[in-house]
């Protein structure tokens, strides 16, 4: 007959302890598979995580264990890398190691009065950022570095790209010439996480130098004429001259039904060097945390220009309804959706399409709809800017005018009526304006409840009112406000007129300078329950974060963080492909244009028939999903959301550049939100 152990064992103690009062009796495990902190033996409950500045280790669960004692020790060395003592868990991250570097890691138990039981150690090795031989060189490079022509590899740092599920981040490869290569390829593998589960292979492309002759200079600003941008897809054998370099580009998706965890993927990159044939590798590794990614409520627009589809054509301009043209406009969509893009500028039909026998003008929306539909299901479109009803009848400030003036002409038809004499004479042509614009915005704002888009839309009345023209502005806010006072009103708000027309306007888009000069006002408007925005554009220069070629990319990264700090819900740049003509030699736009600086018109490139993203695309991208991140850690804890921008961009002049400390708060957003 088998007796019962654990019975016996249990009658045993609490006899015991019914007959003395002494201290009770250790148990003993129940479970012979749970070791005590004396034994020595296999600990870990599952193999070392390793990527190139971090390890993460787990171990079972040990009798008579309070708490550990950890270390980590590079080889060569004798003081820890990392030390954590009297730890309680079981699983630990080292942080802080160095890419390509030896460690020896601890595990010593330790129970409740602090007795130390049999250590464990585990050795490792982080994995490496690059691959160096004596014909090429290969290094993996942070997304947000902005690379040198110089191209100097050996001094940038890099980590493990750290993601949530739901969103694309990038990986940025060097690749220095160090003997003559010829016929060079490269070929990408699958991102694995050595469990069966895969991430979808990664859109890539070469980073490509392109020259501007007019840069803006500040802190980090590079200080040359040109500068890496444009990713460019090509699987076309290349060539390197000795001592030359080509960067390398991977847009990695996490999807939301990724199986979170370390996934790793290897570039060959063949060929021939000037002594032999060549194949070199490289493995890559991005970690994807539990954490999925929502999508955030922030607008974000980049003007469209389509008279600019003639340069994805040849120079040829197709016209609305070619199929050529909406071969471009799909195009356009599907580019903007990838950078993150949900807003966008389009013309609600300013000019009449009819007049009744009373001389009410008629206005028909038809392509009005298609193009707010279209983008809908192909941009990723979720709020519309009408585009703006007045221009400036001079220079930049002065008198804004109606861009479309009609006067019925008594005979069921209409005539146009000139901007000048608006301008020179509106004690005489003023109630003929207003009439006008009486019938299109009871039109528009019935249209708008009638398609269901009157929460989704703004009008801009006239871009970037100073105090020059802020009353101009007023006249025409105050006409729209009069006849269709639920469509709300927005404009990009140059310096002077903040406090002039903050009383009609809905959204307010100061520049970052604006905002900075205001910031009391507009935080006021805030706690009233406005939805300002941010804006940039040529300007602010300096200090301030913007997304010109020669700034470093946190820079334009940190425009969202920009937008979480100041509570505002969007952001606006005029310019996503305003184009110079002869783009590819100098793509700084001379002052006939307004003396546009390299970057400030464009975020995107023209190929034939084709759109080619940008670095400073990608950057603004991943920014946009920092800020859902942000949003939904503020839901947890506002404080600990608003430490993690202080440690970044604590105010509108002031940024950690660092993209190594950079990583690292987000690392510990993704951990955080993971939990």
């Amino acid at each position: 007959m088998k007796m019962n152990l654990s019975l016996i064992y249990s009658i045993t103690a609490f006899s015991l302890l019914s007959l003395s009062c002494e201290e009770p009796l250790q148990p003993q495990p129940e479970d012979p598979s749970v070791p005590s902190i004396d034994e020595v033996g296999d600990l870990l409950a599952s193999p070392v995580s390793v990527t190139q500045t971090e390890a993460t280790v787990s171990w079972k669960e040990l009798f008579g264990a309070a708490a550990v004692n950890l270390s980590c020790t590079e080889k060569g060395k004798s003081s820890p890398t990392v030390r954590e003592d009297d730890f309680k868990g079981t699983s630990y991250t080292f942080g802080g190691l160095t890419p390509g570097r030896e460690y020896t890691i601890s595990i010593t138990p330790v129970d409740a009065d602090g007795k130390a039981g049999q250590a464990e150690t585990i050795s490792v090795a982080t994995r490496s950022t690059m691959n160096v031989s004596k014909a090429l060189g290969i290094y993996q490079i942070d997304a947000m570095t902005k690379v040198s022509e110089k191209g100097i590899f050996q001094k940038y740092d890099c980590d493990t790209l750290a993601m949530a599920r739901g969103e694309i981040s990038s990986i940025q490869v060097g690749l220095e010439a160090l003997e003559e290569l010829s016929g060079m390829t490269v070929t990408v593998g699958t991102f694995s996480d050595g469990k069966g589960n895969t991430l979808p292979p990664p859109i890539t492309g070469w980073v490509e130098y392109v020259p501007s002759s007019v840069n803006p200079v500040s802190i980090g600003y590079l200080n040359e004429n040109t500068f890496a941008d444009p990713i460019i897809p090509s699987d076309k054998p290349f060539s390197l001259q000795k001592g030359a370099h080509k960067l390398f580009w991977m847009d990695v998706e996490a999807p939301e039904s990724a199986v979170p965890g370390l996934y790793t993927a290897k570039l060959s990159f063949s060929g021939n060097s000037a002594s032999a044939a060549l194949k070199q590798e490289l493995e890559v590794s991005c970690e994807v945390y539990p954490v999925v990614v929502e999508e955030s409520d922030l607008k974000v627009t980049n003007w469209i220009f389509d008279w600019f589809f003639a340069q994805m054509n040849n120079g040829v301009k197709p016209e609305y309804g070619d199929p050529v043209y909406f071969e471009m406009r799909n195009i356009l969509a599907e580019t903007c959706r990838r950078i993150g893009q949900n807003t966008y500028l389009l013309t609600a039909q300013l000019w009449p399409s009819g007049i009744t026998d009373d001389g009410t003008f008629t206005f028909s929306f038809e392509k009005f709809d298609e193009e707010v539909e279209f983008f809908m299901k192909k941009g990723g479109l979720r709020f519309i800017e009408g585009s703006h009803l007045c221009q400036v009848i001079e220079d930049w400030g002065s008198t804004y005018v109606p861009i479309y003036n009609y006067i019925a002409d008594g005979k069921g038809g209409w005539t146009w009526l000139d901007r000048r004499l608006i301008y020179e004479h509106w004690d005489q042509y003023g109630g003929y304006v207003e009439s006008y614009l009486e019938d299109y915005f009871t039109a528009l704002q019935a249209h708008l409840k009638e398609k269901g888009w009157i929460d989704i839309f703004a009008l801009h009345i006239g871009d970037e009112p100073a105090a020059s023209n802020a009353e101009s502005w007023r006249r025409y806010a105050s006409i729209a406000k009069k006849y269709a006072p639920e469509i709300k009103l927005m404009d990009a708000v140059d310096n002077g007129s903040t406090r002039i027309i903050g009383d009609l306007c809905d959204i307010m888009c100061p520049k970052l300078d604006v905002y900075d000069n205001e910031s009391a006002y507009y935080e006021q408007r805030h706690r009233e329950g406005k939805k300002d925005w941010i804006y940039t554009c040529v300007l602010p220069q300096g200090e301030y974060a913007n997304r010109f070629l020669c700034q470093p990319l946190l820079k334009t990264r940190y425009l969202h963080w920009e937008n979480y700090r100041t509570r505002t819900d969007g952001f606006l740049h005029w310019g996503l492909m305003y184009w110079p003509d002869d783009f590819y030699k100098d793509i700084y736009r001379d002052a006939a244009v307004g003396g546009l600086c390299g970057g400030d018109s464009y975020l995107i490139y023209p190929g034939y028939h084709t759109l080619y993203i940008s670095t400073r695309a990608c950057a603004e991208r991943e920014g946009i999903n920092d800020y859902a991140l942000l949003k939904m850690a503020e839901r947890r804890d506002p404080a600990k959301a608003d430490s993690w921008v202080a440690q970044v961009n604590p105010d509108f002049k002031t940024f950690n550049l660092s993209a190594k400390d950079f990583r690292r708060i987000r690392r510990e957003m993704l951990e955080y939100l993971s939990k």
